[in-house]
């Protein structure tokens, strides 16, 4: 997940660059979407309490907090490369400075994960085994890649979860790719790859569901998922030249098209958005970056709209600021959460205690913020202590000013 990149007050041009309160609050939405996703809907099945059950479906759509991350970085980095394309050490400034980011918390989980816990742990599990053997992919920013060479996703055995790491593996291959694109193409030429790439991506995935492969498959892939990080470089591409106001009633539009279809896909799949469906892995995707990128300019405005506001408050700005840690911990910190800290059935009980007759609605949210409180204190930690020595380094890459 990007660090913050740009700002949010001078009203023209739209974006300027600096700290951005708004966008630590977007992050923060994306992040808390995709962790209770995760929390509520693992513990959640098989309830047949209606509350716990109308609950578990309003999170099943939150897988959809990853689209929004990707957008964003669509946004921010192509907003960033454009500032500074014409500036000495270009190329090694990026990179250095992304590997500082990114690198050390991804490693440092990977060590623990695969060196640390097998000293004291030893699992037989085939399954949890044959992750073990396929770790080089996750060493290689590679997992997407693994999924697509196996047809299928085999990287959440019990207890060993490690799938979430695709979406990195997407960022990382952007990364390294778009800066080439952006230094080596005018504006225009930029717009037309965006276009295209906004345009051919959801052709690619509705061939791939032609061909009827795995779905995890199409969820995963870097070329299954870069209509959103293209639409989200247009966006940035269009705030350099434009308005705010010029860009509002798009935005207006693209929220209002996104819903729209995403209503219409709930209506089809017959109850929440799943994103292992034809018409999410189909047109969703690019629905979801359509709205993704309305709700970035709302985000953006200089006039303090009330959705501008809610995304500078303090409790979402604080989940942004700390969302890549935990989008890194909260998955392979989870089956520590189920089995052995608090177990959803004791947390269970206590709700059953409280007088909610066979519902497990409180215990399953207790679990949620629970793991949520444990994950948090965690990436804190990390970020002061471990993080930020590396972040530090930056200083000494700092995009110095054209000769």
């Amino acid at each position: 997940m990007p660090d913050p990149a740009v700002s949010t007050t001078a009203p023209q041009p739209m974006i300027r660059r600096g700290h951005v309160p708004a966008l630590d609050g977007l992050r923060g939405v994306a992040i808390l979407a995709v962790m209770l996703f995760h929390l509520i809907t693992a513990c959640g099945y098989g309830s047949d309490a209606w509350v716990t059950r109308k609950i578990i479906g309003l999170t099943v759509s939150l897988w959809s907090g990853v689209d929004l991350f990707f957008v964003l970085s669509g946004f921010l980095i192509t907003g960033i490369l454009l500032s500074v394309r014409e500036r000495p050490a270009y190329f090694k400034n990026f990179y250095v400075r992304r590997a500082l980011r990114i690198f050390p918390l991804y490693y440092a989980a990977l060590i623990v994960i695969f060196v640390v816990v097998p000293l004291f742990v030893v699992i037989e599990s085939p399954e949890v085994q044959r992750v073990y053997h396929a770790q080089g992919w996750l060493w290689a920013y590679s997992e997407d890649l693994a999924i697509l060479l196996h047809n299928e996703d085999f990287f959440d055995p019990n207890p060993l979860w490690v799938g979430h790491f695709w979406s990195l593996a997407v960022e990382e291959h952007f990364y390294l790719v778009w800066p080439l694109v952006v230094y080596y193409c005018r504006r225009r030429t930029l717009v037309f790859v965006s276009l295209f790439l906004v345009i051919a991506t959801p052709l690619i995935r509705g061939y791939m569901l032609s061909r009827h492969l795995d779905m995890a498959m199409i969820y995963t892939q870097t070329f299954s998922r870069t209509d959103q990080l293209a639409l989200g470089g247009l966006l940035a591409i269009a705030a350099e030249r434009f308005h705010y106001a010029q860009l509002e009633p798009y935005a207006r539009w693209a929220v209002g098209i996104s819903i729209t279809y995403l209503v219409a896909a709930m209506f089809i799949q017959g109850g929440p958005l799943w994103w292992g469906h034809w018409t999410a892995l189909g047109p969703g995707f690019s629905a979801l970056a359509l709205g993704a990128a309305g709700l970035l300019v709302y985000a953006l405005s200089p006039t303090g709209n009330p959705f501008s506001r809610l995304m500078e408050s303090r409790v979402l700005r604080v989940f942004g600021k700390y969302s890549y840690g935990l989008y890194v911990l909260h998955v392979p910190l989870q089956p520590l959460f189920m089995f052995y800290l608090f177990p959803p059935q004791s947390i269970g009980a206590l709700a059953e205690g409280l007088g909610h007759t066979g519902s497990r609605l409180v215990g399953l949210l207790g679990f949620a913020a629970l793991g949520m409180g444990v994950t948090m204190l965690l990436a804190v930690l990390s970020f002061h202590l471990f993080e930020q020595p590396f972040l530090r380094l930056k200083r000494f890459f700092e995009y110095s000013n054209p000769h």
